[in-house]
């Protein structure tokens, strides 16, 4: 796991030795043609071992692996303890007798990890407790774990593991060569094979699952970080927004990015169109200004991102002026906030499902001989691009419709903002959208009472149109729209 450590966190990996000198005997793996006899072996194993009185903890590579075992074992009347998560209020119990004299228990191989076996009285005259295990599991760290129930602080322990050609481990990734040296041998039946140069073969045999296992894990970790830096970029945009650290900035560069983004609609090869300047500003912003006004205004700056960023300050002001004008700095700012709050949340999921959907089928690009990690870089750029572009397009419709008007209440009441609502269906062409004025914060018979809706399908459950497909893929983004269409709500700001 050294390699691994470093590659991924960068962090180095240091040895702790051992409280005591380890007396444990690790034995060679026994090797057996077939499963039946690998585990004829081990119940005869556990019958010579059970008759002398040394305690032995038998570790399986799954449940039912230790289901078969202990159903061999109720046959050859040998009394033992199941521990495989079904019997929680005795598994205490039997961890705890698993060291005394006579006791035989069947485990899975990560069964009492990190619990200390008490040895009974005489066991340490034994030999220890005796580990076997039934089968090497793809990781040498679980079966290294089996390996430490015995022979802890100081205590004298045996183990040993049993494998055959069946078990899926050597079945998989198994070395060729061993394959053929060991399937050209005569076996008799239940014949078994014992050497450190199989003990050998059989640990590369892990080392390839486990570099093959990391490699996976490396390569899902390098799709994860490119989302890890867009959700760093948009969480820091949150946080800067809910602290008000330059809240109207961020307003005024959007609209000014804005602008940008129609910057191929606005120029005619170098030269800005201004009439085109003029229609977007009324259509987009409801600010009617003549094209001879803005070139009189701005016709100055020569590059378009200069006249963009002077462009939204005069915008800015525009809609600052007539949406509150007679409200205090601080509702504007709140409304402001919870407006771009709003947006960028509902954007931001859109595009979390997008990526899953990407996801999904950019394997599929390799068939294209094209890398798919490159692809899925570039188009997840390219969907974060859009997100943004998304965002203050939705920004600058809601800014050209929003009006904040202040009713009339007594100078000494606090004043709080009932709510901002704008609907899409309710603004035609260059209209004005009908709002709430505020109220009272002491008038409580106009605040608007809980809407209880029904739960939405999640992504992956059927859609609740009963088509049978997932919500995904059959109404979630019809749904999703509908839900940017409905009301901006923002309540009890002072």
């Amino acid at each position: 796991e050294a390699e691994e450590f470093w590659k991924i966190y960068g962090l180095d990996v240091v040895v702790i030795p051992t409280h005591k000198p380890v007396k444990r005997i690790d034995a060679n793996d026994r090797i057996y043609a077939t499963e039946k006899e690998k585990f004829e072996a081990v119940v005869k194993e556990i019958k010579e071992l059970h008759k002398k009185g040394v305690p032995v903890l038998v570790g399986t590579i799954s449940v039912e692996k230790s289901e078969m075992l202990s159903e061999m074992l109720r046959k050859e009347r040998i009394p033992h303890n199941v521990l495989n998560a079904k019997n929680h209020e005795k598994e205490a119990k039997i961890i705890a007798e698993a060291g005394k004299k006579f006791a035989v228990t069947v485990a899975t191989n990560m069964a009492g990890r990190g619990v200390d076996i008490k040895l009974g009285e005489g066991v340490r005259e034994l030999g220890g407790l005796h580990v076997i295990g039934t089968e090497r599991h793809e990781s040498r760290r679980i079966d290294n774990q089996l390996r430490g129930r015995a022979g802890r602080q100081g205590d004298p322990g045996f183990t040993r593991f049993y494998v055959s050609l069946e078990d899926e481990l050597m079945r998989l990734f198994g070395s060729d060569r061993l394959k053929r040296m060991l399937q050209a041998l005569k076996w008799e039946y239940g014949q078994e094979l014992e050497h450190p140069w199989l003990t050998s073969a059989i640990e590369n045999a892990q080392k390839r699952v486990e570099k093959y296992n990391f490699e996976i894990r490396r390569y899902l970790l390098e799709y994860d970080n490119v989302l890890n830096e867009q959700r760093n970029t948009v969480y820091s945009l949150r946080d800067k927004i809910l602290r008000n650290e330059g809240l109207l900035d961020v307003v005024k560069k959007m609209i000014a990015d804005y602008i940008i983004d129609n910057e191929e609609r606005l120029t005619v090869g170098s030269s800005l169109n201004w009439l085109e300047l003029s229609s977007l500003l009324q259509e987009t912003f409801l600010i009617e200004v003549s094209e001879n006004v803005l070139k009189e205004k701005f016709g100055r700056y020569g590059d378009f991102e200069e006249l963009a960023d002077n462009l939204s300050e005069f915008v800015f002001a525009s809609i600052k002026d007539r949406i509150a004008r007679n409200v205090p700095e601080r509702v504007f700012c709140e409304a402001m906030k919870v407006t771009l709050l709003n947006i960028i949340d509902m954007k931001w999921i859109d595009h979390l499902y997008k990526i899953d959907e990407l996801r999904e089928g950019i394997s599929l690009r390799s068939y294209g001989e094209r890398n798919p990690l490159v692809e899925f870089k570039l188009d997840a750029a390219e969907a974060f691009h859009e997100m943004m572009k998304g965002v203050r397009r939705e920004l600058v419709f809601i800014l050209g419709r929003m009006r904040i008007t202040e009713s009339v209440v007594p100078s000494e009441a606090l004043v709080s903002l009932d709510r901002i609502s704008v609907r899409h269906d309710e603004v035609g062409q260059f209209g004005i959208a009908r709002v709430n004025p505020f109220a009272s914060a002491t008038s409580g018979s106009d605040r608007s009472q809980p809407v209880r809706v029904a739960r939405k399908p999640g992504p992956n459950e059927p859609c609740w149109c009963g088509s049978g497909k997932k919500y995904k893929k059959c109404h979630m983004q019809s749904d999703l729209a509908k839900e940017r269409e409905a009301s901006y709500n923002i309540k009890d700001y002072v």
